[in-house]
């Protein structure tokens, strides 16, 4: 865990005493006065090695956050500290009153201006005139009935189809607990206890369900049969929902969405009934079979929903759930269809002789999981992501799935421990941060051990020798996928410029949108450049500077490389990879590449550093080849910056998916041409300017602008 030599010799003398909720006081502690970038790097590794320690202390000192900032354990439980110091119904009441609110059935006629959003509890959004046109008063709607400027942007998304919907008769020797069972049992039966003949074979008629959930004590997991009935409880009023959903919009008709607004909109159920829906009514359902189930979820619904189930379900009220099923074979064939992974239910447990058996179903977990949906069950969102199988788990299901579903576990979830579930989410989004820096510094930066990556980031297990179970499966997880878009990311590594031509011809009019190439697209498998098992580690990571030449004289015209990366260490791994096959790329493009540079943008950076500064450099090339996420492209400033930088100097403008196989490598722009080219002897770079520490994404103007880098010249 050291930095770079020019970081630490920043001075930070005046701070080190300093505590992060210091820097977070508004009574004028500190005058306002808070850290730049390398001075931050420095304070956050003052007070220990925790990944998330570190996290805390790194947005807790500066000020470029925007209103959505990394999140960390520490920082959300502050969170819940000062929400649970509040009046314990004020949550309820602001509830209320949007909910009492005036509704208009139509966004008024002749609105003009620009809004911005925000989704309510009880599927309410709020639209909020930020500038523009008459002043209004804020506009509320149901999205169960949203007006016609909603209705205009909203497409059809339903939830993902089960891999276990495609890969029919499977075998992966490993059980799964019909739900009927379970429901017959009342509680987790042990692996001994019930009879899983026949019970191994994925069939593609049934929805599989994994269930990641904290044990309440070391030797069995739900003692008192709480988190049993509350699960059973969920996902049974979650199969009623499905039906009576399905039967309303119509079984095959998909869920409408409004990807703007990140929420579905007009008829559908919660997220898990969608994905029951999907997964085993449509394969398991006509029209007559639908319409009987529905029947019987009529005559169901109105008896639960007498039940409080967010406080807990009791004996009675499980009783009568489970003796309404079994009346209607309609729902119970549905239900017996529905599989389910409980790790008390389907693993042995029981003897010495299980422990082989033990292992091998652990180091299977993830091609379990994958299979269908994950239903995680929560309480603590803290405690939960400290319990090393659980982040595995939620890992897994964020990195190889992309979905996962919330559900109370055994105690009340309701306003205002509803927050909890937002919290786990906000933690959760970002924890897949921490946990891919925690693989990079530990499998190529090789500064620590997986037990040492799996202390630091603060992860707890009955048996110290899970560790290295857990260990190698977070390593296996993929890059993280989705990006956090804040301007408190933290720029450091090459930023190339490239100063105006002398130009001839008219500039090209095309677009810039990856999703519409001018040239038909080229297929490059670059997936290679993410994945750590290609990490050779023969070379060290400190030999991959952020910028870079190859000598020799450049034969035509040239193509510099920008590789975009979530961080340093990930930096450092694409760049190996594209090192080694920058003939294949060259050929690929067409052009020479005398030169190649990554640029950092992190959002989390607790990891180790190669250059742990920003240098600005101007670059000499015919064409501009940004290598990067699908994701960091369509959402990251930082890429879009890039590729607009490249249109508005004349430069032919390329771009790589790393997270496609096919159709990756796309042309988004021809450039305007030279009066004679640059390939030969091209010219050397020139730096421009180096920022110790580098600099927050939100200065990135600012530091243009310094470098008299104006609107003619900002590329």
């Amino acid at each position: 865990m050291t930095l770079p030599a020019n970081i630490q010799s920043i001075d930070i003398s005046q701070w080190e005493n300093v505590a992060p909720d210091d820097f977070r006081r508004t009574d004028g502690l500190l005058e306002g006065r808070r850290l730049e970038a390398g001075e931050a790097l420095k304070y956050s590794r003052l007070a220990g090695r925790s990944y998330d320690e570190i996290a805390y202390r790194f947005s807790s000192c500066h000020s470029h956050g925007g209103p959505v900032g990394l999140a960390s354990t520490l920082a959300e439980r502050e969170v819940r500290t000062r929400r649970d110091a509040a009046p314990r119904d004020l949550d309820t009441v602001a509830s209320e009153l949007t909910f009492l609110a005036h509704r208009p059935l139509a966004v008024p006629s002749g609105v003009a201006g620009r809004f911005r959003y925000e989704i309510r509890d009880r599927d309410l959004i709020k639209l909020i005139q930020t500038g523009g046109g008459s002043p209004l008063p804020d506009l509320i709607f149901s999205l169960r009935d949203p007006p016609d400027m909603i209705d205009r942007i909203t497409t059809f998304r339903d939830e993902p189809t089960n891999i276990s919907r495609v890969v029919s008769d499977l075998q992966l020797d490993a059980v799964w607990l019909p739900l009927t069972d379970l429901i017959t049992f009342g509680r987790f039966p042990g692996f001994e206890e019930w009879n899983h003949a026949a019970r191994t074979t994925i069939q593609d008629d049934h929805h599989y369900v994994f269930v990641s959930h904290r044990w309440s004590t070391p030797d069995h997991p739900d003692p008192d049969g709480r988190q049993c009935r509350m699960l059973l409880w969920q996902v049974l009023t979650a199969l009623l929902e499905a039906i009576d959903t399905a039967a309303t919009r119509g079984l095959r008709n998909p869920r409408g969405f409004a990807a703007a607004l990140g929420h579905p909109v007009g008829v559908y159920a919660g997220d898990f009934a969608e994905a029951i829906i999907v997964n085993l009514l449509r394969p398991n359902c006509n029209a007559e079979e639908l319409e009987a189930a529905a029947a019987a979820a009529c005559r169901i619904l109105p008896d639960l929903e007498t039940v409080d189930a967010a406080a807990g379900v009791d004996h009675e009220s499980f009783e009568r759930l489970r003796r309404a099923i079994g009346e209607f074979p309609e729902l119970a064939r549905l239900a017996d269809r529905m599989r389910l992974w409980i790790d008390y239910s389907c693993i042995p447990q029981a003897s010495e002789a299980a422990d082989n058996l033990i292992a091998v179903a652990l180091e299977r977990l993830s091609a379990v999981q994958v299979m269908g949906s994950t239903v995680i069950m929560l309480d603590d969102p803290f405690d939960y992501l400290s319990r090393a199988w659980c982040t595995l788990e939620a890992g897994i299901s964020d990195g190889l799935i992309g979905q996962s579903y919330l559900m109370a576990g055994t105690k009340e979830i309701s306003t205002p421990q509803a927050a909890d579930r937002s919290s786990f989410q906000n933690l959760m989004a970002d924890r897949a941060h921490l946990i891919w820096r925690a693989t990079l510094d530990t499998m190529v930066f090789g500064v620590q051990d997986g037990r040492t990556s799996i202390e630091r980031l603060g992860l707890s297990m009955t048996k110290a020798e899970d560790a290295d179970h857990v260990h190698r499966q977070l390593v296996e997880l993929p890059a993280p996928q989705k990006v956090h878009v804040d301007s408190s990311e933290l720029l450091t590594g090459a930023l190339p410029v490239f100063r105006r031509q002398a130009l001839s011809g008219p500039a090209s009019q095309g677009t810039i949108d990856i999703a519409t190439p001018i040239e038909p697209p080229l297929s490059l498998d670059w997936s290679g450049a993410l994945q750590i098992d290609e990490w050779g580690g023969a070379t060290p990571a400190s030999h991959y500077r952020s910028f870079g030449t190859f000598a020799g004289t450049a034969e035509g015209p040239t193509c510099h490389v920008t590789i975009l990366a979530s961080c340093e260490g990930e930096a450092v791994l694409m760049s190996a990879w594209t090192l080694e096959r920058i003939g294949i790329l060259s050929d690929a493009l067409g052009l020479s590449v005398p030169s190649i540079s990554w640029l950092a943008s992190d959002i989390a950076p607790v990891g180790e550093f190669v250059d742990g500064k920003l240098v600005v450099v101007e670059a000499s090339a015919d064409a501009l080849l940004v290598i990067a996420s699908e994701a960091r492209f369509s959402y990251g400033d930082t890429a879009k910056w890039l590729l607009r930088s490249a249109v508005d100097a004349g430069l032919h403008l390329h771009v790589l998916l790393v997270d496609r196989a096919v159709d990756n490598l796309r042309k988004l722009y021809h450039g305007r041409e030279t009066p004679e080219s640059r390939g030969g002897a091209h010219a050397e770079p020139q730096i421009l300017a180096a920022l110790t520490g580098g600099i927050f994404r939100g200065q990135l103007t600012m530091l243009l602008d310094a470098l008299h880098l104006g609107p003619e010249d900002r590329q």
